[in-house]
Order: C-alpha cells, then structure tokens, then sequence
C-alpha cells in the first residue's frame, strides 16, 4: 500500500496527516519542549487514540530512545548505532529494524529480517506541508510504521531545531556515511505485496 504523510508547523510542535490513497486516515499532533518530545495519534474514522510516542529523557544525545504506546502495552523504540542510521523495536515476538541511507532521505524498514516498507521524504523550503511517502505491505500496521517515520523525524531530521545545527543531517549525512558507512544499501527493486481488497483497521 502506499501511505503519504503531510507535517505542518504547528503551535506548539506539528501536526500530521496520514492518508491511504488520497483519503484521510489518522491525524497526529506533535508537543515540544526543549528536548522533550510527545506525539499523540488518532483514528479519524472514530477519534480514539491509536498510539502515543514519549522521547525517554535520559536517553536522547547519541543513542536517541523513544517510548511507543501501543494496544495497552508500552515498546521500547531504541538506537543500535546513531552513525549508521540503525534503529530497533521488539514488539512481542516481532524484531522491526529501521535502516536509514545517508545519502537521501529514505528508511528501509525490516520485519524479522525481512523487508516490510520504506519511506522518503521531501522537505519544503519555502511554502507548502512537507510530504513522506511511505510504501508498505497490506499486511503491515499503519500506525506501526508511521510512528517510526515520526521518530525519526524528530530525532534525527527536525532534532537541529531544538537541539542546535549540529544535528543537521542535510550536512551530516554525507559526513556520517564517508566516515562510518551504512549497514544496509537501499533496494531499489523491493516491491510491497498489495492486495486488491485491503481496508484501513485500526
């Protein structure tokens, strides 16, 4: 399936639009202060809260961690290697491991070794939302994914804003790859498995 995300400035944080085909399916909306992160997303179809993601606060210089809120239960979104654009998530029985390429703006995402989804994103200078694009398959949670879109947004693309340019990745991440290289090279023939008669669930 393909999923696109839209991120708006916000009052206080962003808000974000997720939409399957054009159509409307969750909204998020994020908090910020100083380093201290929360983001809270909805099922538009009933307005009941899907999950809710917390930066840990001891936890976010190098090795950046996060807390995900999901189903009753509470996962660990944690940094395997910050250099190499390396992340993790057990989720009951489930390893999802987020690979990033330095030199764009593309995650690859894995399920029990296997490649699940992946996204791009394009960043408006001037006027407009910036816009992911997410590709995934059917049978992959669409709040799942999308909060570790979110996560890393935060942490690693938007993190210059709160954090100092240091953190800018459009510099760092050519800089990070010629020094520390990347675990995995992006697939550029990996295809998402799409069925005909999938409908958005919660």
């Amino acid at each position: 399936m393909k999923i696109t995300i839209e991120k708006r400035n916000a009052s206080i944080g962003y808000d974000f639009l997720v939409l399957e085909n054009t159509v409307p399916i969750l909204s998020a909306v994020s908090e910020k202060l100083f380093i201290f992160y929360k983001i809270s997303m909805w099922n538009i179809s009933d307005n009941k809260k899907s999950i809710t993601i917390k930066n840990k606060k001891l936890n976010f210089f190098f090795r950046p961690g996060y807390w995900v809120y999901y189903k009753g239960e509470k996962f660990e979104f944690k940094t395997i290697s910050y250099y190499k654009r390396h992340f993790q998530l057990e989720l009951n029985d489930e390893l999802y491991e987020i690979y990033g390429h330095h030199r764009s703006w593309k995650y690859s995402v894995f399920k029990n070794n296997e490649q699940v989804a992946w996204w791009d994103k394009q960043t408006q200078k001037h006027q407009g939302p910036d816009v992911f694009n997410l590709e995934m398959n059917d049978d992959c949670s669409i709040e799942l994914i999308t909060s570790f879109c979110l996560i890393l947004d935060d942490h690693i693309d938007m993190g210059m804003t709160y954090r100092g340019d240091f953190f800018n990745t459009d510099l760092s991440m050519n800089l990070d790859y010629k020094m520390y290289g990347e675990i995995k090279s992006f697939d550029e023939n990996w295809k998402a498995n799409i069925k005909t008669d999938r409908t958005f669930k919660q």
